[in-house]
């Protein structure tokens, strides 16, 4: 197996996680560098930054490490992403983190709502999404940057395709999502100023009409 590794880096305690993780996975199946490199087709400085706690690696990385060592690859996943929430999540942990969905009243709240959650998911490039996604125009790249942004409401349609690309699939939670986007809307929609009625085309008031309205 070589020469022992350095100890992982100070980091995170989902990096460590991580790390740690794969480092054991690889002794495990006892594999080497050399042959991961040759297996993954990654070099072999990637893959040994993979564990070492400097940085969070790339999700196609840690799918392949694992996979090579026989490791499950929903526990690969579900590692790399607290630890990319964990080394991408700047605001503070007592504001939104905490949002729960079936609160949420406003757009506000769901634009919150769904920036919680892809970040939960690893904070993927909008291109990925797009293209888990499946049928086009169902959830376009530029769109999950406008809502994500908050540069745009979302429409139903967009939220749903949205949370179950980041993983929430149970029928149940699709509801209580969906309720979120409704209460959002009926509170838009009353608080938007009625539409101002337009005067007929041509229609001017003449100057004894403009007096009676000052002098009644």
């Amino acid at each position: 197996m070589g020469r022992a590794e350095n100890p992982i880096a100070p980091c995170t305690t989902s990096l460590h996680a991580l790390a740690s993780w794969l480092r054991q996975r690889r002794a495990d199946a006892q594999v080497s560098y050399t042959e991961l490199a040759q297996r993954t087709h990654f070099s072999k400085a990637t893959l040994s930054r993979a564990v070492s706690g400097r940085t969070v690696p790339r999700l196609v990385v840690v799918k392949a490490l694992a996979e090579v060592c026989g490791a499950d690859p929903a526990e690969a996943e579900r590692l790399w992403k607290g630890a990319r929430y964990d080394a991408r999540n700047t605001w503070p942990r007592h504001g939104a983190s905490r949002l729960r969905i079936d609160y949420v009243t406003t757009f506000a709240g769901l634009h919150l709502a769904l920036l919680e959650l892809y970040r939960r998911d690893g904070s993927r490039p909008y291109r990925e999404l797009e293209r888990q996604a499946g049928r086009h125009g169902q959830l376009p790249h530029a769109t999950i940057g406008r809502v994500l942004t908050q540069r745009a409401h979302p429409r139903r349609e967009f939220v749903l395709a949205f949370i179950q690309t980041c993983g929430v699939t149970d029928e149940d939670d699709l509801e209580v999502w969906g309720r979120a986007w409704d209460r959002a809307q009926a509170a838009h929609i009353l608080s938007s100023p009625p539409p101002r009625r337009k005067s007929r085309p041509g229609h001017r008031p003449t100057r004894d009409q403009r007096n009676a309205c000052r002098h009644p």
